[in-house]
């Protein structure tokens, strides 16, 4: 809930990024032994590369700005593990919300196939599984 908030500006995905700025900060990103900051953990400042990988130069830079944020926020303790636990939960929330974009984009009708395909997983799942 914490990443919707800081993406509040525009939900469900908050601002993007420009290509062009997302290009300047690979550069960046090398340049600095990955070391830049893509974004500032503010609404108005956070964004995320929904069109980009989950672990891209820009995303990986928003997970850390994202974990520092939490970590003071939340009053949690600052460990490695803490903070690779949570940039990994921000790394899936990044990637279910290009899996809802990329839905989303899609024609009614593949919609509809899609929904169906995934209704008819979750039963055979439930079958293997509870069997």
């Amino acid at each position: 809930m914490e990443i919707d908030s800081l993406l509040q500006e525009d939900p469900p995905y908050g601002r993007t990024p420009e290509l062009a700025r997302v290009s300047a900060f690979a550069i960046e990103w090398k340049r600095t032994g990955q070391g830049a900051r893509a974004c500032d953990a503010t609404p108005a400042d956070f964004m995320i590369d929904v069109a980009g990988l989950p672990r891209s130069p820009w995303n990986t830079s928003a997970a850390r700005v994202f974990t520092d944020h939490f970590i003071r926020k939340m009053e949690y303790d600052d460990t490695p593990e803490m903070r690779k636990t949570i940039e990994k939960a921000f790394t899936n929330r990044i990637r279910s919300l290009k899996s809802r974009r990329k839905k989303e984009g899609l024609p009614q009708a593949e919609r509809a196939v899609e929904r169906s395909q995934h209704a008819r997983r979750q039963r055979k799942y439930q079958v293997i599984f509870l069997s």
